[in-house]
């Protein structure tokens, strides 16, 4: 990823306080939709003079990253969505997360929120000392330095996503990059989101044995994506 990095200009855009050592966000603050959040990165482009992007995202990420090239395609070069999730939440995960969203609350960063997020993030791969370092150092840093209530409006507004799979079928028009680890518990989300795109400008990206593509898999990842803004004629 280091020659990536180095070939490239890169914006990475904090959302409402979940950077480290955040200060609570105001009572008062109303956290804004992934839809609201997709429609005010082009503020970012506009306040930098950027005039084109290649648009990234993980988990959530990936979902604001969507609604983003679909509202805005002519300031978009392409696509590349980690772990993108199409649809609302099933009922099981709604409950789970409302669950893990009233603990953040009530009582902070909690066990069942540790897990909850090591398992959306890593997936069901678990088996080597390496792994077990990234995942103590990734609890750290929810323990240490993430502020759980400020996480807790977030988890509520990707809880409350609106479905975007048919404006996927009618609005993608830009090429797309899918990525998924075989392991992670995001992949049946992901090939649901593949089954809603245009073949002709998608690309699905399966890293075997792999949960979480950055810890477990970063020279196949920064490949694939090498290859595909190459394709772009970047």
């Amino acid at each position: 990823m280091a020659k990536l990095k180095a070939r490239s200009v890169w914006i990475h855009v904090e959302l409402p306080g979940q950077e480290f050592d955040a200060p609570d966000l105001s009572d008062s603050y109303t956290f804004p939709s992934m839809q609201d959040i997709s429609q005010d990165l082009v503020h970012v482009l506009n306040y930098f003079n950027i005039k084109y992007c290649v648009v990234m995202g993980e988990g959530a990420g990936a979902n604001i990253a969507a609604r983003f090239v679909m509202t805005f395609p002519d300031r978009s070069l392409g696509a590349i969505l980690i772990h993108c999730h199409s649809s609302v939440a099933s009922v099981m995960q709604y409950f789970n997360d409302k669950m893990m969203s009233w603990k953040l609350n009530a009582i902070g960063m909690n066990s069942t929120a540790e897990q909850y997020l090591v398992f959306h993030k890593f997936g069901t791969q678990m088996d080597s000392k390496e792994k077990e370092k990234t995942v103590g150092e990734f609890i750290k840093k929810l323990q240490k330095r993430m502020n759980p209530k400020n996480l807790r409006l977030y988890v509520e507004s990707y809880l409350n996503r609106t479905d975007i799979c048919a404006s996927i079928k009618e609005k993608m028009k830009v090429d797309t990059m899918l990525v998924s680890g075989s392991r992670s518990s995001h992949l049946t989300a992901v090939e649901e989101t593949q089954s809603y795109m245009d073949p002709k400008i998608t690309t699905m990206v399966r890293i075997d044995d792999c949960g979480d593509v950055f810890a477990d898999a970063p020279d196949t990842f920064a490949y694939n994506m090498l290859l595909f803004c190459q394709g772009l004629g970047l």
